[in-house]
């Protein structure tokens, strides 16, 4: 758990060595609570990437609703980790205090829970004793077993994170086939990869906003391959434009990339077809 853009998302594709989560600069990019299933051996982890947590009571409704998403997951974890922004100015902030309190309450209502700090995105934080007074205001404010630093996005120290997971792991049976990486389906990771191309690729409120529905899901024997038919809904007819984009240069950006890497997935051609609707004119 974290603040938006902590690197959650990030860390976790990292570990699963797999992308299931959404990632952009962009705060709130995850919506629900994304599990990511990593086994090795005898040990199966489930990772569950919560959406990012804010600490303004003002924050918009949607936000809110994230909030108690990500809070609910916490109930029936064996492992929380809070995961840090070590680069942002004044860190820890606002939210990463909020957050040690909550942090504190579940380990009141959690005494079985274990608790973990990571500091992401050290590598960008210069001089490095910035982060000795972070690590101690920290671990003065809640118990932690383990403290990490790491940088999500080039793999540095996430084994170290990797390992203690697994050593916290306890005697039960998996929950999952140890084929599988995620509990999302097949659509689902592909609204994923979807969301975070909108996100990259549009500005301000509107991918905040995107819905997304299928209209088409089938096999092309003769050439091996999926045809996969997908409506972009927007609010309002004048955002259909922002979403195409000059030329349509902006949607077929959106297809292109989200094919290459839904193929990675699927390890078949896949054609993708988007349109986007406004839902105002449905």
């Amino acid at each position: 758990m974290g603040a938006p853009n902590a690197g959650k998302s990030v860390l976790v594709n990292t570990l699963l060595d797999n992308k299931v989560s959404a990632v952009s600069p962009r705060a709130n990019t995850t919506r629900d609570a994304v599990l990511g299933v990593l086994t090795e051996g005898d040990t199966q982890m489930i990772l569950v990437d919560t959406p990012g947590i804010m600490a303004d009571k003002n924050v918009h409704r949607y936000t809110r609703q994230l909030v108690k998403t990500a809070w609910e997951a916490s109930l029936e974890c064996d492992v929380a980790v809070l995961l840090v922004d070590a680069s942002a100015p004044n860190a820890p902030g606002r939210t990463e205090r909020e957050l040690l309190r909550k942090f504190n309450r579940l380990a009141e209502d959690r005494p079985d829970i274990a608790l973990a700090l990571a500091l992401n995105k050290v590598d960008a934080v210069s001089p490095k004793e910035r982060l000795l007074p972070m690590i101690e205001e920290m671990n003065n404010e809640v118990f932690f077993d383990e403290t990490f630093l790491i940088s999500a996005l080039e793999a540095d120290g996430t084994d170290d994170v990797k390992e203690y997971l697994f050593s916290k792991a306890v005697p039960r049976d998996w929950e999952y086939h140890e084929h599988v990486t995620t509990d999302l389906s097949l659509l689902d990771r592909l609204q994923e990869i979807l969301r975070e191309q909108l996100f990259l690729r549009l500005g301000q409120e509107v991918p905040y906003f995107v819905e997304q529905r299928n209209v088409g899901w089938t096999e092309d024997a003769t050439q091996d391959r999926l045809i996969i038919d997908h409506d972009i809904l927007v609010p309002r007819s004048s955002q259909v434009g922002i979403v195409i984009g000059p030329r349509g240069e902006g949607i077929k950006a959106i297809c292109d990339q989200a094919t290459i890497e839904f193929e990675r997935i699927v390890r078949r051609p896949v054609l993708l077809r988007l349109r986007v609707r406004a839902q105002d004119q449905q």
